[in-house]
């Protein structure tokens, strides 16, 4: 009996909500702890119930860190796809099946994720190390369609493209929090 090849095609889904999900409760806790050292958690619960704010909040944050790790996920399948469009021989669009299996690596990853949700070293750790985890993967399973320096080169283009979006990121989020203390500062 062949099984459909369609069977892992919501996993990245399920792997993305989990993670979503654990980096949500995180957040709920850290900003639910400052609204309350300032007094803004009491003064909104006079409006609304608190089982109302904290649903509210929790869905917003989930919707947010939903939208940001599909991003991640858009582009590193588009960074995987690329690289491999200009190192690798392979013409039988292999990828596509090796990485619906390998998102099962996600999923085992978020569940991970949910029961380190209050360390967020833990939780950055565990990302990390699943898609460290999901590159290797990808990598032994495609390691016959190419030549050792089209392995180098896919290894590289990806080193290349995230370490060049994460100091993007690192300047961007410098240069915004930079220019709100000088507002701050000058009031």
């Amino acid at each position: 009996m062949k099984k459909n090849i369609y069977f892992f095609s919501y996993f990245p889904l399920v792997g993305t909500l989990l993670f979503s999900m654990a980096f949500s409760l995180y957040t709920f806790e850290l900003l639910t702890d400052e609204a309350k050292k300032i007094g803004l958690y009491q003064g909104l619960s006079e409006y609304v119930s608190t089982t109302n704010l904290n649903m509210a909040l929790f869905f917003v944050l989930c919707v947010f860190l939903m939208m940001l790790f599909s991003l991640f996920k858009l582009l590193g399948d588009t960074f995987i796809k690329l690289s491999l469009l200009f190192f690798s021989r392979e013409r039988e669009g292999l990828y596509f099946h090796v990485s619906q299996s390998a998102s099962a690596i996600f999923v085992v990853g978020g569940l991970i994720a949910l029961i380190c949700s209050n360390n967020i070293y833990l939780l950055i750790g565990c990302l990390v190390l699943t898609t460290l985890c999901f590159f290797g993967f990808i990598l032994y399973k495609l390691a016959t369609k190419l030549s050792i320096y089209g392995m180098a080169g896919v290894i590289t283009f990806q080193i290349g493209i995230w370490s060049a979006i994460a100091i993007a990121s690192y300047l961007l989020v410098a240069k915004v929090l930079t220019y709100a203390i000088n507002q701050l500062v000058s009031i």
